[in-house]
This record gives C-alpha cells, structure tokens and sequence, in this order.
C-alpha cells in the first residue's frame, strides 16, 4: 500500500478559502461576515429551477402582484384606505432606489422584469382606467398577471 501523504496544518489547502484583506482587520467577526455574504451574482443568476420554485423570487414576484392590485384597487374602491395605498404602490413603481431588496428595480432584476417596460404598461392601463367611461359596474378590469 502507498502511504498518504499528509499536508502541514499550516497548508493552503487546509485553510478557508483566501478572504479580502479587510477580513483580517475585522477579526474572526468580520472572516465569518464575508465568509457568510452573498454576491450578486450568485443571487441573481438563473438556476435550473425556475423562479417561482425559489422562496425569495416567490416572494418579490407576490409583493410585485400586491402592489399592482393596490393600484387597480383604486379604481373600484373609492375610500381613502385604498387611494392612500394606490398612491404608495406608484411611488414604489416609480421609485430608483436599488438599496432595499424588495425595491421595484431590484424585484424586476430578479424576476428578469424590464422595469421601463412594465412602468410603461401600468402608465398606459392608469390612464384607460381614468379616461374609461364609468359602465356602473363597481369593478375595475383585471390586470393580467402571468399563470
């Protein structure tokens, strides 16, 4: 039998993988934080399984839909609770923040959304709402959401 060869505790191969500088100015704190942190890319890229399969996408794709039915909301309910979240969900819409995770830029990245694009459709559909004629019926077309 050959005999194993063994490496130095002090081998590279044993080791954790190699870690910013800034890792060992933090200490053992700051090694098991960027040990423990996640890149973009490995958030964001496609997997083989699809989006709706993914705890965090099923999430953002539900706070998305939440917040287009807060703005379709408001054309069949006229109370304040209702106009005061419409208004809420458009800044959400509208809003270029890419600090916050839930933020509409951000969803739109992982959901692999054009922000522009859907933007521009909710635009175009607020706008036939408040130019439609009122039918008399209470309710408001429903916006199309993927099955």
């Amino acid at each position: 039998m050959h005999a194993r060869k063994r490496w130095p505790a002090s081998s590279p191969l044993l080791s954790s993988p190699a870690l910013p500088a800034c890792g060992d100015a933090l200490g053992a704190a700051g090694t098991q934080l960027l040990a423990a942190a996640v890149l973009p890319v490995q958030f964001f890229s496609p997997s083989a399984r699809s989006y709706t399969e993914r705890g965090e996408a099923a999430l953002m794709r539900a706070v998305l839909e939440d917040a287009l039915h807060c703005v379709a909301k408001q054309f069949s309910h006229r109370g304040r609770r209702s106009q005061r979240l419409a208004r809420e969900a458009e800044a959400w819409f509208f809003a270029e923040d890419e600090h916050w995770p839930f933020a509409f830029v951000n969803i739109c990245a992982v959901l692999g959304l054009d922000p522009a694009y859907v933007r521009r459709g909710l635009t175009r559909w607020c706008l036939q709402r408040r130019t439609a004629p009122h039918t008399g019926s209470p309710r408001a077309a429903p916006l199309r959401t993927a099955a």
